[in-house]
């Protein structure tokens, strides 16, 4: 793992030496997380009868961003370097009617909120295809590819939604570190990139990815990750530009 993500930055920095024979493209993307686990892990894998019956999986929504390096190969082709942060991790939520917030029908939509927080610096290489003739100023690009991954901060925390929860009294917001992450991960990957073809100017694009790590998110059994074959999901919603 160690020696794939320094072979990744070495070809990273060296794309952006050779950036001026335009025959790579740097540029920069940020974006939307949208994550999961696959299984549930404590303290939701066996929540009935505990304070958190009630709470039903949902989607963590959280950022990412960085740069990019794409190095243009004949026939369409390209090879794409990327250094990522990446926030991902999975979520929970529990309807909180001690507390109101109302939407524009007028209906409350006060939550608690339980929250794994995995935060990523992840490498992504990738092989890229341009369906579009090289003419064209509409690029339509697909890719698959590998993320070595490194686990830099990680945590839970539970928020409550403005009031009084079941108990009649203010509840205290949570937070707790999450431990037996996996320090190193790989996730494989796909996506789909639409925008601008141009080599003289700056050029915009949308990119849509599907992400999954091919290792456990956790590591060994504890109190924190009691299914050790967990895996996450990502799907990621990202803008980005190319010099």
């Amino acid at each position: 793992m160690k020696k794939l993500i320094i072979m990744a930055a070495l070809a990273l920095s060296a794309f952006c030496v050779q950036a001026q024979e335009r025959s790579i493209r740097l540029g920069a993307k940020v974006g939307a997380n949208f994550s999961l686990f696959t299984q549930s892990v404590a303290p939701f894998d066996q929540k009935t009868g505990t304070r958190f019956e009630f709470f039903d999986r949902d989607v963590r929504i959280s950022g990412m961003g960085g740069l990019t390096a794409e190095f243009l190969l004949p026939k369409g082709f390209s090879l794409g370097v990327e250094f990522l942060f990446s926030s991902r991790g999975m979520a929970y939520k529990e309807e909180n009617n001690y507390a109101v917030v109302l939407n524009e029908e007028g209906e409350n939509t006060a939550t608690n909120r339980f929250t794994y927080n995995i935060d990523y610096l992840e490498i992504p290489v990738t092989i890229n295809y341009n369906f579009n003739e090289p003419s064209s100023s509409l690029r339509l690009v697909g890719y698959i590819g590998i993320a070595p991954a490194m686990a830099i901060h990680s945590k839970t925390t539970l928020r409550y939604a403005e009031g009084l929860d079941g108990d009649g009294y203010r509840a205290a917001n949570e937070n707790a570190n999450l431990k037996n992450v996996r320090l190193y991960n790989n996730n494989v990957l796909a996506g789909f990139q639409i925008g601008e073809n141009s080599t003289k100017r700056l050029g915009g694009y949308l990119d849509l990815r599907g992400t999954r790590t091919l290792r456990p998110v956790f590591q060994g059994k504890s109190r924190s990750a009691n299914i050790p074959n967990t895996n996450m999901l990502t799907f990621t919603l990202a803008i980005g530009i190319r010099i």
